[in-house]
């Protein structure tokens, strides 16, 4: 039976030529991506079936028996074989854009709920008091915070990615930090919800 492991995708997957490259360099080494932990997909799950060549492209393959595996919150596929043929600087750049867009879905629907929380931050501190009566009240604020701050910043790097079709230095930074801030932030909500049940109230926060 085929061993496993799980490791970290050094590239956001609007680096087209990155991915390949990393993908290809486990691949020599007899690993092959299987699968992307689901919350956290720039971790992946690799499994042993020896050397092989993969590429990226926007057509799953029609052949059942090839192997194939969607990439993460784009209409990209990993399949095995050279790329028929070598891409054009225009295929390059739409595939890029497509990953891009794809991507910054979430993150922008994350980015604008949160920016709503600073409207009444004048309000919330005018009171000092509130914090230091709710200690996890302040906990959730600092948090909540942090998260959607790293994920704007996350956002607005993407774009800047996008506006220059390239995926930067940063990109795979970005990107894994605003899917644990995303994921973070998820956590906060719920632990906002189990203290609302219980009768306390203070201002809403996510």
């Amino acid at each position: 039976m085929a061993g496993s492991r799980v490791a970290l995708m050094p590239c956001a997957p609007y680096d087209i030529d990155g991915v390949e490259n990393w993908v290809n360099s486990q691949a020599r080494h007899g690993w092959r991506v299987r699968s992307f932990v689901f919350l956290l997909p720039f971790l992946t799950v690799l499994e042993d079936v020896g050397q092989g060549t993969y590429h990226i492209t926007r057509e799953r393959p029609r052949n059942s028996k090839s192997y194939s595996c969607r990439m993460p919150f784009v209409f990209h596929y990993l399949v095995d074989g050279r790329p028929p043929r070598r891409r054009d600087s225009g295929e390059q750049r739409q595939m890029t854009l497509n990953a891009i867009l794809g991507m910054l879905a979430l993150p922008l629907l994350f980015s604008f709920r949160g920016l709503s929380m600073f409207s009444y931050l004048p309000s919330m501190f005018s009171d000092m008091s509130l914090f230091a009566s709710y200690p996890i009240y302040t906990a959730i604020v600092s948090v909540c915070a942090l998260c959607i701050l790293v994920i704007a910043c996350s956002v607005l790097y993407t774009m800047l990615c996008a506006a220059r079709v390239s995926a930067g230095r940063g990109a795979a930074v970005c990107y894994i930090a605003s899917h644990i801030a995303e994921l973070v932030w998820l956590i906060a909500l719920a632990a906002q919800l189990i203290i609302l049940s219980g009768g306390n109230n203070f201002y809403p926060v996510l």
